[in-house]
This record gives structure tokens, C-alpha cells and sequence, in this order.
């Protein structure tokens, strides 16, 4: 009996801009400005959610 291969590709992550996150802040658990302030440091426009979650976290852990 031939055995069937399953397709391991995983599916890519979708792409949002600052202000989708920004429209829904309860995604990445933090406020809308937090999230604006941390895309603008990074110059950075869009990402992934898992790339955001991070950028925000390294943001927030930045001591003054």
C-alpha cells in the first residue's frame, strides 16, 4: 500500500499595516498609541502579528 505524503507547508502570515493594529490594539495587548509610537521608531509600516507582538514587547522593555 503506498502511503499518502501530507503537505507540511505552513500557511504564510497574513500582512497589517500600523493602523490595523491600531484600529484593534487588543491583538498585540497593549494601547493604539503604544503600538503607533513602536512602528514609528522602527520605521517600519507593516508586519506580520508575530513580528508586531515582538516589535512592541522590545519596545515597552526599552529602559529610559
Amino acid at each position: 500500500m503506498a502511503e499518502k505524503k501530507e503537505n507540511t507547508k505552513a500557511m504564510p502570515e497574513v500582512v497589517y499595516t500600523v493602523e490595523e493594529y491600531a484600529e484593534n490594539p487588543q491583538v498585540l495587548g497593549v494601547s493604539e498609541d503604544i503600538i503607533r509610537t513602536a512602528f514609528a521608531k522602527a520605521g517600519i509600516r507593516e508586519a506580520t502579528q508575530s513580528t508586531a507582538k515582538k516589535l512592541v514587547d522590545t519596545f515597552r522593555k526599552k529602559e529610559v
